[in-house]
């Protein structure tokens, strides 16, 4: 569960995000059972979000009023707002607006989402629930997207990611939470022959600028939160992710580089590896990654590891430091010999692991897998700085 702190940092980050609400210049009510003939007020609704959607112009706010939204259709978001007058999509304080979208199965064909973004800036979406999407929860899609916030939203029960960011900039995902993600039961996808549902439960994938913060992320079916491609300038802090048969957070270069992201202040915890960091496509490689003042215990597999899966890319100017890693590792692991910090892969340079403590994890609690007799020498070539860690 999150902290107090962790709760109270929300409050104060919604609390800045609405400023720009003072702003609006319309108000448009929605609710189940309403009518797309009449005004959007209070007393007499719209019925549609998507009316809403397209409806809505810089400045104004639409908002959401309790219940069950049955969805036909994916919700299409592609308006245009402005620094000084975002657009807002809101569930009506102290309610719970959930969008139903088990009866849309053909965006499982393209992956989109139950709650599509696409070319739209300055767009906010608040306290706003999808269940039961046979694409992604919540997709922000496309390089033409900018300034988009997801703010105390949910997805539960997907096909692809509950929250999926792609090639898009300055996004901000806010005090959310991603459940049972990655079905691959859903949309007949097994028995189509797939092998494996797509991306992960939270992914960030070429994702310029963005901050992924105090979110919960568990009980899916593959990776927890990836931030993976040539995602560039980002934070991912104060998380919790657990009960995930993958990597809790995924630090992936698929392709071109990945750089300049930091993580810490997370939670790991009852996933397979804690935190992974890898280099699996062919010529991607990856630099300037801070990983610090995470809590990482009882996972599977190691608890932060430099894996070594796929092509094994390079990774340079990699810090971590001041990290909490305990009781991971496990006894027959299949990947052999796992437990705190495994840096296992060849390709590295630049490493600093600092002030870490790695006590109580099964095979080792800081491992290079270098022979003994050539260790100080492999280090010192690939400026890999081991200290101060308490183990």
């Amino acid at each position: 569960m999150m902290s107090t702190q962790s709760v109270a940092a929300v409050v104060l980050l919604v609390g800045l995000c609405m400023q720009g609400i003072a702003h609006a210049q319309r108000v448009f009510y929605v609710a189940p059972g309403g009518d797309d003939t009449g005004p959007a007020t209070v007393e007499r609704p719209w019925a549609s979000i998507q009316k809403a959607a397209d409806e809505a112009k810089a400045g104004d706010t639409v908002v959401l009023r309790d219940g069950t939204y049955v969805l036909t259709e994916p919700i299409r978001f592609t308006g245009a707002g402005r620094e000084d007058a975002w657009i807002t999509v809101r569930g009506a304080q102290g309610e719970r607006p959930v969008l139903d979208a088990s009866g849309i199965q053909s965006i499982s064909v393209s992956g989109r989402g139950a709650v599509q973004v696409q070319g739209a800036s300055y767009l906010r979406l608040m306290n706003v629930h999808v269940r039961e999407s046979y694409g992604a929860g919540f997709a922000v899609t496309g390089r033409n997207t900018q300034h988009i916030d997801l703010i105390q939203c949910s997805s539960d029960h997907s096909y692809a990611p509950g929250i999926w960011l792609y090639q898009s900039q300055d996004i901000r995902v806010l005090g959310c939470e991603v459940t049972r993600a990655n079905d691959l039961r859903m949309a007949g996808a097994a028995a189509a022959g797939r092998r494996e549902a797509p991306h992960e439960a939270l992914s960030i994938a070429g994702v310029h600028r963005f901050e992924v913060a105090y979110c919960r992320v568990h009980k899916g079916y593959k990776e927890g939160i990836d931030c993976k491609e040539d995602s560039a300038h980002g934070k991912i802090h104060n998380n919790e992710v657990y009960d995930m048969p993958r990597q809790g957070i995924y630090l992936d270069a698929w392709f071109g580089t990945l750089e300049d992201v930091e993580v810490y202040e997370n939670v790991v915890h009852d996933c397979e590896w804690g935190l992974a960091i890898a280099c699996e496509g062919r010529g991607a490689n990856m630099r300037n990654i801070t990983i610090r003042n995470n809590v990482i215990y009882r996972n599977r597999a190691s608890g932060i590891f430099m894996g070594m899966w796929g092509h094994d890319g390079p990774r340079e100017n990699i810090r971590i430091y001041n990290n909490t890693v305990v009781n991971n590792g496990s006894a027959g692991h299949w990947a052999g010999s796992v437990g705190g910090i495994d840096l296992r892969s060849p390709n590295v340079t630049s490493i600093v692991v600092a002030n870490n403590i790695s006590v109580g994890n099964f095979g080792f609690d800081i491992a290079t897998f270098e022979p003994p007799e050539t260790r100080e020498q492999v280090l010192d070539e690939k400026d890999i700085v081991i200290l101060g860690n308490m183990t």
